[in-house]
């Protein structure tokens, strides 16, 4: 387990943190892609 691997608090957090691995990546592409719409947005809309 990573809690042996790792040890101590953090690697409780790997332990737990591993199911929510997938929705944390899926909230950064989000976040990636809203950031990136809107500077398009901007250069449009400068231009």
């Amino acid at each position: 387990m990573a809690s042996n691997a790792i040890g101590g608090p953090l690697g409780r957090y790997a332990v737990v943190g591993r199911d929510g691995v997938g929705a944390i990546m899926a909230a950064l592409m989000v976040m990636a892609s809203a950031v990136m719409a809107l500077g398009v947005f901007q250069k449009v809309t400068a231009s």
